[in-house]
């Protein structure tokens, strides 16, 4: 019943408060859903093709993994700020079981598959910050649901590869293309991201944002006139994991 005078309202222009005269108004309306409503829904179809005028699709958060360090980082910030615990965060001079810990954690987020989405994320943030008092502490219950080798399910008729099969220039073109992105390279290549990070590891050309000497990246940005994005070109590292590593320096504000 409220679909259809939504949808009256909508195509007509008109609206009749209850008690008071039919007026003219000039509306617009702003619709979201995380549920299907083509087709097999109670959805009116008239009223999904009016709402439809502009259609913006999200994908869902296990998709969009290189935002997932960036709003771990943001959460985590801002929740260890209300309780005065931001030293807990990592710093560049942090010592190797401290870089340790944060990669296992940020890795450990990355690798899961966050069926609440960017909610279920803030929420563990907040976890970890409630229980990270003097020093970082990734609770018991929650490494029991993240830490998953590889949870990102492949397709039945999606054949991955092995590592060895990948040459090392097939792995340095793929790196490339993908900007030195090694989510997106793991999927061109059909490997899994533990193998494109390891391929990192070993290569005598290609590092991770994190290996990557300070004054380097200095210079480098003073040479890019401070774009980040052709700085990591250059240096041959992800944008992402440059940002990540100029916010933890202190060098990057939101």
């Amino acid at each position: 019943e409220i679909q259809a005078q939504l949808l009256r309202a909508l195509q007509e222009r008109e609206i009749q408060p209850v008690g008071g005269r039919v007026r003219r108004v000039n509306i617009r309306v702003v619709a979201a859903t995380d549920a299907p409503i083509d087709g097999g829904s109670d959805f009116k179809a008239a009223l999904r093709h009016r709402l439809g005028g502009c259609e913006i699709f999200l994908q869902p958060l296990r998709k969009r993994q290189e935002d997932i360090g960036e709003l771990l980082w943001i959460f985590l910030r801002d929740f260890l700020s209300e309780t005065d615990a931001t030293h807990i965060l990592p710093r560049p001079d942090g010592d190797r079981h401290e870089v340790a810990q944060w990669a296992n954690l940020f890795h450990a987020f990355v690798l899961f598959d966050w069926p609440g989405n960017v909610r279920q994320l803030a929420n563990y943030a907040r976890q970890i910050s409630l229980a990270s008092a003097q020093d970082l502490v990734f609770p018991e219950v929650l490494r029991e649901k993240m830490l998953v080798v590889e949870n990102v399910k492949t397709p039945v008729n999606e054949i991955m590869r092995k590592s060895a099969d990948v040459s090392e220039q097939e792995f340095l073109d793929a790196m490339a293309a993908c900007l030195y992105e090694p989510t997106s390279a793991a999927t061109l290549l059909k490997i899994s991201r533990t193998a494109v990070y390891r391929r990192i590891g070993e290569s005598s050309i290609l590092r991770i944002a994190g290996e990557v000497p300070q004054d380097e990246i200095r210079s480098t940005l003073e040479a890019c006139g401070g774009d980040l994005k052709q700085a990591a070109l250059i240096l041959k590292v992800s944008s992402s994991g440059l940002r990540f590593r100029l916010r933890s320096a202190g060098k990057v504000r939101d």
